[in-house]
């Protein structure tokens, strides 16, 4: 892998992968430095219990789920270490799966971008449950557009749907983000002890 990478960015492609995560953690330092520069990783559960609930038969297996959960993260772990950039792909099928996708959300969300995917086998139940674990969440971005405006919005299925700052004040986001934004200040002043 690492010498498929060192060819692509000798002939000047940007060069990124998705991976399954399973053994990505054993390349990723010679990929790095080959120039691999982000790496897609679908990860789907925190648990042994979560990753049977959705994988093949096979992960239905404590042992082996929990494997392939360790491998995972630290595929991304390795790739954030060694200045790789690392997104989280997480298939929402419905309502059912958004404690698993919160769960990973918060496991993954702090050293990696996170990205919901829709199933497009569940439609409209898949969009109303990634819906359902935005909220839960708080994801909200803000973004400034090659005019020099500031969008404000949230990443839907690879795409950002995103609201002009004119019309921020009347779309109800600014309550979400300032709600969003205390709650991060509480916790973070509970997690260090900062009074």
């Amino acid at each position: 892998m690492p010498a498929l990478v060192a060819s692509l960015t000798r002939i000047g492609l940007s060069v990124g992968m998705t991976s399954n995560g399973e053994r990505g953690r054993q390349v990723m330092a010679e990929c790095s430095a080959a120039g691999l520069n982000r790496v897609n990783v679908s990860v789907f559960g925190t648990t042994a219990e979560e990753l049977g609930a959705v994988q093949s038969e096979r992960f239905r297996s404590a042992g082996l789920a929990e494997a392939k959960i360790r491998a995972a993260e630290q595929t991304i772990r390795a790739a954030v270490s060694n200045g790789v950039k690392a997104s989280v792909n997480i298939i929402v099928p419905g309502a059912a799966h958004v404690d698993r996708v919160v769960n990973l959300v918060e496991s993954y969300g702090q050293f990696a971008d996170v990205r919901m995917l829709t199933s497009i086998q569940h439609g409209p139940e898949s969009v109303a449950a990634i819906a359902e674990a935005l909220a839960r969440v708080g994801a909200v971005r803000l973004y400034l557009t090659e005019q020099g405006e500031y969008t404000v919005g949230v990443c839907i299925q690879r795409m950002d749907l995103c609201v002009p700052v004119a019309e921020l004040a009347r779309s109800g986001i600014v309550e979400e983000v300032q709600a969003f934004k205390d709650a991060e200040v509480r916790r973070l002043a509970s997690e260090y002890k900062v009074v």
